[in-house]
Order: C-alpha cells, then sequence, then structure tokens
C-alpha cells in the first residue's frame, strides 16, 4: 500500500502472509514521512496573519512480524514489533513567525511469546513480553546555538508476565484465575536516580451465561513494590430485554490508577506529592438490535457513563510552556453517546449512513476547593460526526462531518468550537496478477483554520492518493 497527500506526506507499507494447518506468519514493514508545512491564520498575531508552519517533519519507520504454530495441540505465538519515529516540534502562535528549534526521536522494540493449551474442561494460557521504549528530546534556543538549552533522554524497561487457568464448570459456568508479575525499570538523567518497581496481581472471575444473557464479575488484589492498591471489583452483564430487538448492558467497577514514572520522578515536572486515582465507574447500555426500516436495516446503541474520582490527575501549565501534573481532588465526569446506523441493501448499489452524538460533563467536584463545578480543561461538551458511504460496483465514495464544541483550557481561556468535512473516494478493480484498490480523500475539505489545543494550529485542506495491491 503507498499513499501521497498534501505537505510532502508520503506512507508506504509492504504486507504478507503465509498459512498451512501447523503454521500461520504475517509480517509488514512500512515507512512514512510528513514534512506538514501547511499554513494557517494565526489570530494571536496583530492582524491575524497568514503563516505558514516549518520545523514539524516527521518520519517513521518500522516491522511488525508475528508467527503461529500448532504443535501436537499446543498453540505457540511469537512476535516482535520495532519502530523508530524522528518529528521536528513546530513553533507555537502568537507574535511574529512560528520557530522552533525542537527535536524528538524515540524508539520502541517489543517481543512476545505465548502459549495455549486445552486439557479437558480447563484452558491453560502462558505470555512473556519484554518492552524496550526510548525517547530523546533536544532543543537548541536559537539558530545559533551550537549546543543544547535542553538536552533529554528516557529509557524504559518492562517485563511482563500473564498466566491465566480456565475452569469450563459447565456450559453455563466459567471460572478464571489470573496471575501476572511485571519488572518495570525507568532509566534517565530527568530522574534523581534509576527507577525499578516490581508489581503482581491476582484476578479471580466468574462468568455466567444464561439463555438471558451474560454475567461476569470479577476481584483483583494488587502488590506493588511502591504503594498499596486497594481491592479491585467489577460486576458486568448483557440481557437479552427483548429477544431479536432490545439488549441491556451495564458494568460498575472500581478506578484505580498510581501515577506513571514520568508523573512522579520527572526533573522539573514531575511531583512526588501525587496521589493514585481511586474511584467508581458506571455504565450502563441500551442497544436496539438490527430492524427492517426506512427500506434497509436500522440499529440504535445508547450509552450512559458515570465516572467519581477522588484523585483525578491531570497536566496543567506551571511556567509557560512547561506542564507539570497535579491532583485536582474529586472530579466527576459523566455523559451519553447515542448512535444510529443505517444500512440501505440495493441489488445495484449501498448507502451506509451513521450519526453520532456525545454529551459530556467534566467538572472538579470538590466542594472545599476553588474551582468547584468548573468544567476541565480541554473537555468539550458537545461531539456530532455524521457519515455516509455509498457503494456501486467497484466505486464507493464517503463523506465524514465532525463538529466538536468550544473547550475550556487549564489557564481560564476557550478553544473555539470547529466543524469540519472530509470526503472520500475509492475504486478496486482485479488483474491476473493482484487485486488493486486506489483511494482519493480530501481532509479538511472547506480550509478551516481551528485549534484542538490552544496556541497549537491544525492543518488546513489536505489531498491523500493511495494505492493498495494484493497479491
Amino acid at each position: 500500500m503507498t499513499e501521497m497527500g498534501s505537505f510532502s506526506n508520503y506512507k508506504t507499507k509492504l504486507h504478507g502472509k503465509y498459512s498451512n494447518r501447523w503454521i500461520s506468519y504475517s509480517g509488514q514493514a512500512f515507512f512514512q514521512y510528513g514534512k506538514n508545512d501547511f499554513t494557517y491564520t494565526d489570530k494571536y498575531d496583530f492582524g491575524s496573519p497568514s503563516e505558514r508552519l516549518n520545523h514539524n517533519q516527521n518520519r517513521a519507520l518500522g516491522t511488525i512480524q508475528n508467527l503461529h504454530l500448532n504443535i501436537n495441540e499446543n498453540y505457540i505465538d511469537l512476535g516482535v514489533w520495532y519502530q523508530v519515529k524522528e518529528k521536528n516540534i513546530a513553533g507555537l502562535m502568537g507574535i511574529g513567525k512560528p520557530v522552533s528549534f525542537q527535536k524528538q526521536r524515540d524508539s520502541s522494540f517489543k517481543a512476545f511469546v505465548g502459549w495455549k493449551k486445552l486439557m479437558g474442561k480447563f484452558r491453560l494460557e502462558a505470555k512473556s513480553a519484554y518492552l524496550s521504549d526510548y525517547l530523546k528530546y533536544t532543543d537548541r534556543g536559537s539558530a545559533n546555538n551550537t549546543g543544547y538549552k535542553v538536552f533529554s533522554e528516557i529509557e524504559s524497561k518492562r517485563w511482563l508476565n500473564d498466566m491465566n487457568l480456565r475452569w469450563y464448570l459447565s456450559d453455563q459456568w466459567s471460572v478464571d484465575v489470573n496471575g501476572k508479575y511485571n519488572w518495570l525499570k525507568g532509566i534517565t538523567n530527568n530522574y534523581i536516580k534509576n527507577i525499578t518497581e516490581n508489581e503482581s496481581r491476582l484476578t479471580i472471575a466468574a462468568k455466567y451465561t444464561p439463555q438471558i444473557g451474560t454475567f461476569i464479575f470479577t476481584y483483583g488484589k494488587e502488590w506493588n513494590s511502591e504503594v498499596n492498591p486497594p481491592d479491585m471489583y467489577s460486576l458486568s452483564y448483557l440481557v437479552h430485554l427483548v429477544p431479536n430487538l432490545i439488549d441491556v448492558r451495564g458494568k460498575a467497577s472500581t478506578h484505580y490508577r498510581r501515577p506513571t514514572f514520568n508523573e512522579r520522578y520527572w526533573i522539573n515536572a514531575g511531583n512526588l506529592k501525587l496521589k493514585s486515582e481511586e474511584g467508581w465507574n458506571y455504565e450502563l447500555g441500551l442497544v436496539m438490535l438490527s430492524q427492517n426500516v426506512l427500506y434497509g436495516s436500522l440499529t440504535i446503541d445508547l450509552n450512559l457513563y458515570r465516572a467519581q474520582n477522588d484523585n483525578l490527575i491531570v497536566w496543567k501549565p506551571v511556567l509557560g510552556t512547561v506542564w507539570s501534573p497535579v491532583n485536582i481532588g474529586k472530579s466527576l465526569i459523566q455523559g451519553v453517546d447515542v448512535e444510529a446506523t443505517h444500512l440501505l441493501d440495493d441489488i445495484n448499489y449501498s448507502i451506509r449512513t451513521s450519526l453520532k452524538y456525545a454529551y459530556n460533563d467534566a467538572y472538579d467536584n470538590d466542594k472545599e476547593g476553588e474551582k468547584y463545578q468548573e468544567t476541565l480543561g480541554y473537555r468539550p461538551h458537545h461531539l456530532i460526526k455524521f457519515s455516509s458511504d455509498y457503494f456501486r460496483g467497484n466505486w464507493n465514495l464517503g463523506i465524514l462531518s465532525t463538529f466538536r464544541s468550544e473547550t475550556n483550557t487549564w489557564e481560564g481561556d476557550k478553544v473555539d468550537e470547529n466543524v469540519l468535512l472530509d470526503m472520500s473516494v475509492g475504486y478496486r478493480f482485479n488483474t491476473r496478477f493482484a487485486n488493486v484498490r486506489l483511494t482519493g480523500r480530501v481532509e479538511n475539505l472547506l480550509d478551516k483554520s481551528y485549534e484542538i489545543v490552544r496556541f497549537y494550529p491544525m492543518p488546513g485542506r489536505a489531498f491523500h492518493f493511495g494505492v493498495n495491491i494484493i497479491f
């Protein structure tokens, strides 16, 4: 697959597969480059001039390899993933032209092995993975600076182990016992010292599947060398309220997240006083299964959610462009998602149309704090997506429109709402040697200037053309 797009963007991916009765292989290699020198309207500069973003190049290359073996009913999985990315970080919007001398390079290596075997009413599964991640960030400060204003390197190593035993007690009942052990190490000149942690977790889950639906209960206990996590519980269900018409689903679970290495130990940004997040999450969903209506089939999915958190961790700007993590105390995040999807199938063509609306209300719920009931930063209240795809013969045509309401920033300002329109087209044909698919799309068709994060401009109208060849 190859794709070319506006602002000197190029993508190439080579993918291959092979399988027989006892071996299955899939692999891919990919390369991506983008200059990303788009123009934008700088509303924070005098006269709102049109500027061209520079120093915004990025490139990435990597490979993913997976191998699956079936040896005497022992199922073995092996995989390797390696990726390298380099990115120049562009200047911000504001008075004068955008200026930046920041660069970031990161690489990631992942390798895993897994084993699975069925033994009567038992299924035993074991996995082990090694992950190594590296990131280097530099800033020369000015064009004349031959040294570095900032030179930062960070490396993390992780060894993850997982073993699971599933016992099928009957056609309706099964029990899982899961054990995990993870070793984590952070290596960087940005920490006071190299950090090593060990963590273990035991989880017991019971699943009950009567004719009316599915019910799952889990209990988990974690041990960590640095903190003492609480016991974890969850209960989820799916009930066929009206068979072949309406399903009801729900979930209630405890929430826990301890601060990451960077959030705790990063020099001049980390916060050793951070507390772990703790709270409860609730979800309730209602699904109308596919029904014949409006000359086609209609599906509707409604989801309500609510999350209570005692020590939500967020990154806030504390000094210019320097951001630091803090606990904001109690927070409440609640909302509703609803999506309606209609499929019209005709002998000669088909049309798939989807409309999704999401309402989110996320605010500070600490009655003792100064920000009580203030909306959290960068959490839009309204998000609407409309898409329609038309298929006829070897052709397809699509349209996608997205509305995002205005958001608060952590500094008390606003990021304006935006409406984006994308279009796509595709054509496929077969030859004696390969199946070929040609694609094209236009992102931000109306060429709108907008932001997601304040002072960081987003691209205007962009064109992309692609070729996908399957031998």
